[in-house]
């Protein structure tokens, strides 16, 4: 009967700790995502400027204030009760530590939880009407360029830039250049198709600092793709030499499927290749057809 009681003893001390427990780490994940949420929503919206990477120093100095009523909101605030916030970039890590509420003091008599939120901010979205990407290696191979007039005729015929092409068989090996912000040495694959939006024939959206999903561009029989159709490409603009303007987001980084957003490159479409690829003439960083993208918080541990 001894033993049996020391058992029964030693099972009410631990189901206990196990509650305090899981009641701190409701408060901790509670506290983690409303400081997470104040880091993103702290952040300016601004297309021309890099995504920010750390907590604002407004939402950083009250990140302790917020961890610790979020933790007295959902757990209370009993004797021996600890509340830590660590901001790491744009990690935030709580960690609760409180004594335990042993009706017989046999298990660890203090209780600690940590949990920790990543956090995204609010950023500009493009819309695409092609589903494509491309490396930053081939965003530099394509700069900027535009129609002109003869310098001895002003005001005669437009004459096209020479002719760029964004097209698979270009790509048949993989793209080296160095990375943009001092990132380094980049070997990249040069070029992904992304999928459509919910509902679209062709487009696809997408945000800077952002990941989306994308496979190997590979080359197609024209009738093949759906997207090579000129009426595809979006609304054809006043422009006195014609094609359509799109949207197409260049990636800095790889990691399987995902494919990190660095910017956009604006392109004036002109035609398609028999293998599925366009050809016309970049025009440039793009900075229209842009919509703001909510921020967004998730637990991680």
């Amino acid at each position: 009967m001894t033993v049996l009681l020391g058992f029964a003893a030693v099972a009410i001390d631990t189901s206990a700790s196990r509650r305090d427990q899981q009641v701190l780490r409701n408060a901790a994940d509670a506290a983690a995502l409303a400081v997470a949420l104040d880091c993103a929503r702290a952040v300016p919206v601004n297309p021309d400027a890099v995504p920010a990477k750390v907590c604002p120093a407004t939402a950083a100095t009250a990140s302790s204030a917020t961890a610790t009523q979020m933790v007295s909101d959902n757990a209370g605030t009993g004797t021996g009760t600890s509340v830590t916030t660590t901001l790491s970039g744009r990690k935030v890590s709580v960690t609760v530590s409180a004594e335990a509420s042993r009706p017989i003091p046999i298990g660890p008599g203090t209780v600690s939880v940590t949990s920790t939120a990543e956090w995204t901010p609010a950023t500009v979205g493009y819309a695409a009407s092609y589903p494509l990407a491309i490396s930053y290696c081939r965003y530099l191979q394509l700069p900027a360029a535009a129609p002109a007039h003869l310098a001895a005729e002003p005001n005669g015929l437009w004459l096209l830039p020479a002719r760029q092409e964004i097209t698979p068989t270009a790509w048949s090996a993989n793209d080296s250049c160095n990375g943009p912000n001092g990132s380094g040495s980049l070997v990249l694959p040069s070029s992904a198709m992304t999928p459509t939006d919910a509902g679209a024939q062709c487009g696809s959206s997408s945000a800077q600092d952002r990941n989306v999903t994308g496979q190997s561009f590979q080359p197609v029989a024209f009738t093949a793709r759906t997207c090579v159709a000129s009426s595809q490409y979006g609304d054809v603009t006043s422009w006195p030499w014609g094609g359509y303007q799109i949207v197409v987001p260049v990636y800095d980084r790889v990691a399987g499927d995902q494919y990190h957003v660095w910017d956009y490159l604006g392109f004036r479409v002109m035609g398609t290749t028999a293998d599925g690829g366009l050809w016309g003439f970049s025009t440039g960083k793009a900075r229209t057809q842009a919509t703001a993208v909510p921020s967004s918080v998730r637990l991680t541990t």
